[in-house]
């Protein structure tokens, strides 16, 4: 009898053990192998070096597993900033890119939320402004002119000096 059958006759027979264990057993010996096979599927994923390597090697239930124990899984965008002395890779997950606006003036632009930093490119120059709170980016993000919104809202208001400008990995 296989272990599907045993627990099929110990729910109609009433039973509360399965081959001598208890349902708490039971339990715990499942909860361990999911552990065990997290961990196997996070070593797996920790050794891949690309997408493709982690998208063969484990199963589409392991998506989560994926995204917690990646290290690096973007194509560094690393921008020159004026006024800090290291560039900095806009491309890295928790920056959040300007997305489908056309601008005279605003060439592109990202958000760090935790951080409140902001990476702007005008008309080919990039610049940094911290202490952005997450509203005012929000309200750069639907403004009906994004160079009249940075001249009038930004451009004075949250400059940056070296002290303050975040470090990233």
């Amino acid at each position: 009898m296989n272990l599907q059958s045993k627990f099929r006759n110990a729910r109609v027979e009433g039973d509360s053990s399965i081959a001598g264990r208890s349902w708490l057993d039971v339990s715990i010996i499942a909860h361990l192998f999911l552990v065990w096979s997290f961990a196997i599927t996070a070593t797996t994923v920790a050794s891949c070096s690309t997408k493709a390597e982690v998208a063969s090697s484990t199963s589409p239930s392991s998506v989560l597993v994926q995204i917690t124990t990646s290290t690096q899984y973007w194509k560094p965008l690393l921008i020159d900033v004026a006024f800090r002395e290291d560039p900095v890779d806009v491309a890295a997950p928790w920056f959040e890119p300007l997305r489908g606006r056309e601008s005279s003036v605003v060439d592109a632009a990202w958000y760090d939320i935790r951080n409140q930093y902001l990476v702007i490119i005008l008309k080919g120059h990039a610049y940094h402004y911290c202490n952005f709170e997450p509203w005012m980016w929000a309200a750069f993000l639907t403004s009906d002119s994004l160079g009249r919104f940075y001249t009038g809202e930004i451009r004075d208001r949250y400059f940056c000096d070296e002290t303050e400008a975040p470090s990233y990995p």
